[in-house]
């Protein structure tokens, strides 16, 4: 394991995770109308004047990045903190698993006008997803195996 490199990418997932929260605190209080001083939120003065339909298409499509860079971010960063190329696959396949759960559960919602029955799921998947977590829990999985091989030769 190149320990270096692991902290730069948990440190990296980590300040974006907490950019993306303070983000998304920020629009939410927007669309709210909700001005109450929140030292944990950021408003960007571009969007406090968007119609409330616009901010809310604006956080799904900052989701669907998020999800994305996050995917991007622990794949390459499991592909170059271990010589293995397995943390870096296993990353690719759970995330296109997740992907797919979520894309399909919210498509089949919406001819059915039930998107919000299926809004707190999709919302506990982007919990887990937008932050280091999935990162922390690959490693541990490829260090815990490499101690259990390491032990049985």
């Amino acid at each position: 394991m190149r320990v270096f490199r692991w902290f730069i990418f948990l440190f990296l997932l980590s300040v974006i995770s907490y950019f993306r929260e303070t983000l998304f605190l920020g629009v939410n209080e927007i669309i709210n109308q909700d001005f109450d001083y929140n030292p944990y939120s950021y408003q960007p003065d571009l969007l406090i004047n968007q119609p409330k339909a616009s901010l809310i298409k604006l956080k799904f499509i900052l989701t669907a990045l998020f999800s994305v860079l996050f995917a991007i971010i622990t794949s390459l960063g499991l592909r170059f903190s271990f010589k293995q190329k397995f943390p870096y696959q296993l990353s690719i396949i759970l995330y296109l698993v997740i992907f797919a759960v979520a894309i399909v559960t919210a498509m089949v919602s919406v001819p059915f006008h039930k998107f919000q029955v299926v809004y707190p799921f999709l919302r506990e998947i982007i919990d887990y997803l937008h932050n280091p977590l999935i990162f922390i829990l690959l490693s541990s999985i490829v260090l815990a195996s490499d101690s259990t091989s390491i032990k049985s030769t």
